[in-house]
């Protein structure tokens, strides 16, 4: 059983990270299990959203909006064949706006709620459909503490 400091590639401020995690030894790293598992493996109809818990989705841009208010945000009008779902970003980049095209197709995961719009998603994981987007993943996605 080796300190977490020793194994080749773990400087001191990998260790420091590894540490806030309470992981030490190689013991302690084999023995890390994910807190929480994701599914994005399979695309949900809107029309089959429960509030509060995460989906992966594919929709349309119907509609961008920046609606006035104390914070600068962007609401995005996405519909599939099914349903629809605002997309709420109060931290607004130039990726996300060249992606933002009405008529675009997104592929989308995050947490729903409700909002003022009915059923929303603040900050989703986005990718931009084309010819080229890979399908969905096939196994679940782990997700393990964080050090932030």
């Amino acid at each position: 059983m080796a300190a977490v400091h020793q194994l080749q590639g773990v400087g001191a401020a990998s260790a420091a990270l590894l540490e806030k995690l309470n992981l030490f030894t190689t013991d302690d790293l084999l023995f890390h299990l994910p807190r929480d598992y994701e599914d994005r493996s399979t695309i949900i109809p809107m029309n089959q959203l429960t509030v509060g818990r995460s989906y992966l989705l594919e929709g349309t841009i119907q509609g961008v909006d920046f609606p006035p208010g104390k914070r600068k945000s962007m609401a995005i009008g996405l519909q599939d064949d099914f349903g629809k779902v605002t997309l709420r970003f109060y931290h607004i980049y130039k990726g996300l706006t060249d992606r933002a095209k009405v008529g675009n197709r997104l592929r989308i995961f995050g947490e729903v709620r409700v909002g003022a719009r009915g059923l929303e998603m603040y900050h989703p994981e986005i990718q931009l459909i084309t010819e080229h987007t890979p399908l969905p993943q096939t196994q679940l996605t782990a997700i393990y503490p964080s050090t932030e």
